[in-house]
């Protein structure tokens, strides 16, 4: 099949299409390229392209870029653009994610309505929406001293940012992104040590619904490190996948009465479950 993104110029001028970043590809995989996709979105990598149409004319249908699948393959990842007026008039535009079963089909010709979200057997919606900001901000605290604590992310309720109620098109939105696909989640981590002596803290990532996966980066070194497929608890039963638990992030030595404020990145892996799990050890 192909598979491509449009845009319809619903305005008097024509738009300008650039600064293309994208992800997506045909894979057979789609855990392991949403593990991929994730990395790309927070360590800043994603690959630069050339649009397929650069110019939009007025009132007509452009391709962003399109891809052909083959048979027994999927496709998906994530794609960043540019959409630039040529006069300074409101912009009017319907972006749309078309696939035709012809590999030779003009995917310009395609100006459907949005097609109803789908509903798994077991009642299962998967989210969709429209949303005007792409990345998370939220902030937690650790003591050196203070034992093991935890904290949620896309815990679905203080960062649930991205309802089917704040969607542009509420209308056809469908469920909650809560697991935050396609976004990044920036955490300030703010870490002090009121003891009398050098402290070394832990910072680790953990699974609260299996399986777990992702990209996940450490402001202290600046790196950026896919994040396995984790599970808690882990898998014990004889024949079945067993999960790794968590993932060391940053171990943090801070001196006696220090505090220092760092951030991790993360973002969730597509083909995977979420929510993960921050978690803090004084050694």
């Amino acid at each position: 099949m192909k598979y491509g993104i449009t845009i319809g110029n619903n305005n008097t001028s024509a738009y300008s299409i650039h600064n293309v970043k994208s992800t997506i590809a045909p894979v057979t995989s789609f855990v392991e390229h949403g593990r991929c996709t994730a990395a790309a979105l927070v360590g800043e990598t994603m690959d630069s392209i050339s649009p397929t149409d650069t110019s939009v004319p007025a009132g007509k249908l452009g391709v962003v870029k399109e891809w052909i699948v083959p048979n027994n393959q999927l496709i998906g990842g994530i794609i960043e653009f540019t959409v630039t007026n040529t006069a300074s008039t409101a912009m009017s535009y319907r972006l749309r994610s078309v696939a035709a079963t012809s590999t030779t089909a003009d995917l310009r010709l395609n100006q459907s309505p949005v097609v109803s979200y789908f509903t798994g057997s077991n009642g299962s919606i998967h989210p969709r929406g429209s949303w005007d900001f792409a990345e998370i901000a939220s902030s937690v605290s650790y003591s050196a001293g203070s034992g093991w604590k935890y904290y949620n992310m896309s815990n679905g309720a203080t960062d649930n940012l991205m309802t089917s109620a704040t969607s542009y098109d509420s209308a056809n939105a469908a469920d909650s992104n809560k697991g935050h696909y396609g976004a990044k989640y920036t955490l300030t981590v703010n870490l002090s040590n009121p003891t009398t002596s050098a402290k070394t803290i832990n910072i680790y990532m953990g699974s609260r619904v299996k399986p777990y996966g992702g990209a996940v980066k450490w402001s202290g070194n600046n790196v950026t490190y896919k994040v396995p497929t984790l599970a808690s608890p882990p898998d014990k039963v004889a024949g079945t996948t067993q999960y790794q638990e968590g993932v060391l992030v940053a171990e943090v030595t801070l001196s006696a009465g220090q505090s220092l404020s760092r951030t991790i990145t993360a973002a969730s892996a597509g083909g995977l479950s979420t929510p993960a799990l921050i978690s803090f050890q004084t050694k």
